[in-house]
């Protein structure tokens, strides 16, 4: 009877479940993975999905599940083979925050439950929602996204800077948090930090100071990605000449190139940066000359030494 009961209850709930071109959202969220057809439904759907999309998302394993599930073990095996199979809402978190993030702006009304998945056991799902807030750039996901930087998962501390650099929202509680992980131990977590920074540009200019140390860092792409960074931070436009000129002795080649064409977009506030530029050219060639004599033609090309080197 309570079996019979139940099974009403499911029917009665499905019926009630709203339908797009004739399929409900479980069911087209069961074929979005094969099928390419039924995601487009649910993006063509809209906003009008998006109550569906966050019933599954906020999902958990139903409590006769898991009971089942924890005393499966301890039954005959004549027993177990008749068990019905674990329900796992995993799976379908994971398709209904894709959709959810393929819907961009409509799917604000699954926001409270995009920041509760920040805390879902499975990193997938963390990425995931991550990737959503960033998308739809709300001020209350900054404070959630910056509790991901202290994670233990060095995955999981690039998912939130990488999510607070697209969101650029909040710098007086996301720019400090940020700053923190310059002095991460791993590289990946540096490099996206100062990502990060690159990305709020002069709302964090705060940040100046603390992005010099990683300018000496053994790995080349984070000492690459803190020059980007120093130059949409930096308070002066005399302080980031300064700092892009320390860059042309760096031991990478591609950094002094980068450098060079940093300074070169600076334009005429780089022209103390000239002599250094023409010694860099005359060191090397290549790729150094052909960017330095780019750079001269924007920063100072009347300058008698560049004139003489443009000649050549």
């Amino acid at each position: 009877m309570v079996g019979a009961g139940a099974i009403v209850v499911i029917l009665f709930c499905l019926g009630t479940e709203p339908r797009f071109e004739g399929f409900t959202v479980r069911q087209l969220l069961r074929r979005a993975g094969q099928d390419p057809a039924a995601r487009q439904i649910l993006v063509r759907a809209g906003d009008r999905a998006v109550p569906s999309l966050t019933r599954l998302l906020a999902a958990r394993e139903p409590w006769f599940s898991r009971a089942l599930s924890s005393v499966a073990p301890f039954l005959p095996e004549r027993l177990r083979r008749h068990l019905p199979p674990r329900i796992d809402p995993l799976p379908g978190q994971l398709m209904a925050i894709e959709i959810l993030n393929q819907q961009g702006t409509n799917a604000a009304a699954a926001l409270p439950e995009l920041i509760r998945a920040l805390g879902h056991p499975d990193v997938r799902v963390v990425d995931r929602a991550a990737s959503a807030l960033a998308k739809l750039e709300a001020a209350s996901a900054a404070l959630p996204l910056t509790r991901l930087l202290t994670n233990q998962s060095e995955f999981l501390r690039v998912v939130g800077l990488t999510a607070l650099g697209k969101i650029t929202v909040k710098p007086e509680i996301a720019v400090p948090a940020i700053v923190e992980r310059l002095q991460d131990r791993e590289p990946a977590v540096k490099n996206a930090a100062a990502w990060a920074l690159w990305r709020y540009g002069p709302l964090g200019t705060d940040a100046y100071t603390a992005l010099l140390p990683l300018l000496q860092d053994p790995d080349p792409s984070v000492r690459r990605t803190a020059y980007y960074a120093m130059m949409r931070v930096s308070p002066s436009e005399a302080g980031t000449v300064a700092a892009l000129v320390a860059g042309l002795k760096d031991t990478d080649p591609s950094i002094r190139i980068t450098v060079i064409e940093a300074l070169g977009k600076c334009g005429p506030a780089a022209k103390p940066a000239v002599p250094a530029i023409l010694e860099a050219m005359r060191n090397e060639v290549g790729g150094i000359w052909r960017y330095g004599r780019a750079a001269l033609l924007r920063i100072a090309p009347e300058t008698p030494e560049a004139s003489m080197l443009l000649a050549e």
